[in-house]
């Protein structure tokens, strides 16, 4: 026991682990793990005996993963990245209601910084909607200097990102948990919640913003992370990105214009302009990038011919935009193709466009529907998603082809 001692670095883990390994189960996993060694036998062979053990073994098999030191033989080789593979795909196969109760248990175990630090990836790993508290609460614990320490912090966003991908129902509950404790987990936990997609994900942010600076920032990078395909989200996260876009702090006007850049269109070109002349000359480069976003275009870093712009675009939106669409759903192809061409050259307007483009993507003509994908394509932004995902069912293979390549050139592939 000469490794196992060297690495336990306190009593209750120590009783824990021995306890653990002292088992026919760990015996079992200990040979299973070995057969990953011996020739002739390897990965098939060490997943077909913890398969047979998994369906009454899953707190032995989450042990193993959690305290490799007490099933790996002594002085010998580790829990390499193979076993650990199959250890959690194992794990997954078992019902969440299974497996994460005994996960939480370790979580709250009071454990050495050493044996703390692995568990928040295997929390990202098996973790449900109930284990962001349990997770935030682990690091919470840990020692100031060490909890504080930037790969924890990475260590801990890609966990809570890991979960919130799966269950992005936990948003607004990490948003809770996190309030409570220090202003890093805060932001670590904001941070994350960029990965809850839309009205998830913004539930939770809107209850961290207008706490700090600091914490805004780190709120308003997850706001452009956020994918708002749904209208009333996309909605709510552009009324953040205007309060936020004059704000007093140079960071958060820098962070809103770049979400402005990604999610934005007219409605928010105003502001944009008026923070090209920012004294802060971040803030004004960061409002150029998002004006080049929105655009495809680029004049400068003076607003006077982005306001131009602007005017010419109001002008042929006005005069030309409703009775472009109208040809595109209703006239001959060869007329709809002209007037598909025009529109994705204005894409100042692609949210309104975007929305008005159901008749289009319908029409029976598949070449006319293919067209108006990568319409919808070129214009980008969230608005484009809906009536592209929804073409990908399509019964004509060419339109769903077309609807997957759209998407995945607004990286939604």
């Amino acid at each position: 026991m000469g490794r196992v001692a060297r690495a336990l670095l306190c009593s209750s883990l120590a009783c824990s682990i021995a306890t653990a390994a002292g088992t026919p189960d760990a015996d079992a996993v200990r040979q299973a793990l070995a057969l990953l060694h011996e020739d002739g036998a390897g990965p098939a062979a060490c997943r077909e005996r913890l398969a047979g053990l998994a369906r009454g073994a899953a707190d032995t098999l989450l042990e193993a993963l959690a305290f490799p030191e007490a099933f790996v033989a002594e002085n010998g080789p580790g829990l390499g990245n193979e076993a650990r593979a199959i250890l959690v795909d194992l794990l997954r196969e078992r019902p969440e209601g299974e497996v994460v109760p005994l996960l939480h248990g370790i979580l709250r175990r009071d454990l050495p910084f050493e044996a703390q630090r692995p568990l928040i990836e295997i929390t990202g790993w098996l973790g449900d909607a109930s284990s962001p508290e349990p997770l935030l609460e682990l690091v919470a614990r840990m020692p100031a200097e060490r909890r504080q320490l930037r790969t924890i912090q990475r260590e801990l966003e890609s966990a809570l990102a890991e979960i919130l991908r799966r269950h992005p129902e936990a948003g607004l509950q990490l948003a809770v948990s996190a309030a409570k404790l220090e202003l890093p987990l805060q932001c670590t936990a904001a941070r994350a919640l960029g990965a809850a997609g839309d009205c998830q994900g913004l539930a939770g942010l809107e209850r961290l913003l207008g706490r700090s600076p600091e914490l805004d920032r780190a709120a308003l990078d997850a706001l452009c992370e956020l994918d708002p395909t749904d209208p009333d989200c996309l909605r709510d996260v552009l009324g953040l990105l205007a309060w936020h876009l004059a704000s007093p702090d140079p960071g958060a006007r820098l962070r809103a214009a770049t979400a402005a850049g990604r999610h934005g269109g007219a409605g928010e070109l105003e502001a944009l302009l008026l923070l090209l002349e920012d004294p802060d000359g971040q803030v004004r480069a960061g409002a150029r990038q998002a004006l080049r976003r929105i655009s495809g275009l680029d004049f400068g870093s003076a607003a006077g011919p982005w306001s131009a712009w602007q005017r010419r675009e109001r002008q042929w939106y006005d005069a030309r935009a409703a009775e472009l669409l109208r040809l595109a759903a209703e006239d001959e192809p060869a007329q709809a193709y002209q007037a598909l061409r025009e529109l994705a050259g204005h894409p100042l307007y692609r949210r309104e466009l975007a929305s008005c483009m159901g008749p289009v993507v319908a029409r029976r003509e598949s070449d006319v529907a293919q067209a108006a994908c990568c319409v919808l394509g070129r214009l980008g932004g969230p608005a484009a998603v809906a009536p592209l995902e929804a073409l990908l069912a399509d019964e004509r293979p060419e339109v769903a082809r077309a609807a997957a390549s759209a998407l995945a050139a607004l990286g939604r592939g």
